[in-house]
């Protein structure tokens, strides 16, 4: 994927914002500041503060700089928002001689599913823009947090009054965009439809409970994609894991790479349809049934014998 990462410096608004100190003193991470930036912009605030502004694209860190020159404190603001997340919204105090620094990291911030990034940052008075090309995508995040499947757990649930085997799918997101992603789960028995999963932010999880054809007391194995756009395509953000298990007991799951799939379409054959195969698992439930049918069949079996017995006792008195 191709991404551009835009930086357009804008007019902030002159309604009250909150006040946000902005913290003093020398804070540049990464040592930025032994490094060369992609990009310096000056921007010069209405009451003559001068704001310095740098991209670092090697570690995705804005840095930025306030200096007063003037010879009375003076209130002045500075606003950074970059994609659908803000970063900076401060209204702030810089005394007289005062240089204030700030670095803010953006590998949380930058969203992972458009191509067209937009930052704005501001200050009374000024603006200016840039554009920045950068690849990101779940294969190559370049330092991007971006949502991923956490965990999936066999187990049941009562779903329309009725004991069903369900898989549910936890989803984790680090960064601070939301996304909407899709879930899909293809196992042995089911082939479910896409569930969409607003992703939380910061850290946060949100689990989905996905209804499985399997019977409750069968072994479950199968596959589960987080991905946007369609699931018979390669998309920005994709992420896969394989898992088996019951609802009774662990459910194993381990890491796949990312495979689009073709699903029930109205146009696509039957024998095109992706279907999950586990040959493993598919012997061990085999054996399941076997071992829920063999009282089954020697009850059949006993009631086979007793006819014969019957007929043949009805035979002989008839004779």
């Amino acid at each position: 994927m191709r991404a551009i990462l835009t930086i357009v410096f804008v007019m902030l608004l002159i309604t009250p914002i909150p006040a946000v100190a902005e913290e003093s003193g020398d804070i540049f991470s990464n040592n930025t500041e032994s490094e060369i930036p992609e990009k310096t912009v000056k921007l010069y605030s209405d009451q003559g503060i001068k704001f310095t502004v740098e991209f670092y694209p090697s570690n995705l860190t804005i840095t930025t700089k306030a200096v007063n020159p003037g010879q009375q404190r003076v209130e002045t603001a500075l606003y950074i928002r970059v994609d659908r997340t803000t970063v900076v919204n401060s209204l702030f105090n810089i005394s007289s001689g005062e240089t204030i620094k700030n670095s803010h990291q953006l590998s949380g911030i930058i969203a992972g599913d458009v191509d067209s990034h937009n930052v704005i940052i501001s200050t009374f008075n000024d603006s200016e823009e840039f554009n920045y090309t950068l690849n990101i995508s779940s294969k190559n995040p370049n330092g991007v947090e971006l949502p991923e499947i956490e965990n999936v757990e066999v187990d049941t649930a009562t779903i329309d009054g009725e004991e069903t085997t369900v898989a549910r799918v936890t989803i984790t997101n680090e960064g601070q965009v939301q996304y909407l992603t899709n879930v899909r789960v293809t196992s042995l028995q089911t082939h479910s439809d896409p569930y969409e999963a607003r992703v939380p932010m910061n850290g946060s999880r949100r689990t989905l409970v996905i209804p499985l054809e399997e019977d409750p007391e069968m072994r479950v194995a199968g596959e589960v994609r987080l991905y946007t756009g369609w699931i018979h395509n390669q998309s920005d953000i994709q992420d896969q894991v394989e898992f088996a298990g019951t609802p009774a007991g662990e459910t194993e799951v381990w890491d796949r790479e990312f495979e689009p799939i073709m699903t029930h379409y109205a146009t696509v054959p039957d024998d095109e349809v992706y279907q999950y195969e586990n040959e493993t698992v598919k012997q061990q439930n085999d054996a399941i049934w076997r071992e829920r049918l063999e009282p089954v069949a020697v009850a059949a079996g006993a009631l086979l014998v007793g006819f014969v017995v019957l007929v043949s006792v009805l035979s002989r008195f008839r004779s």
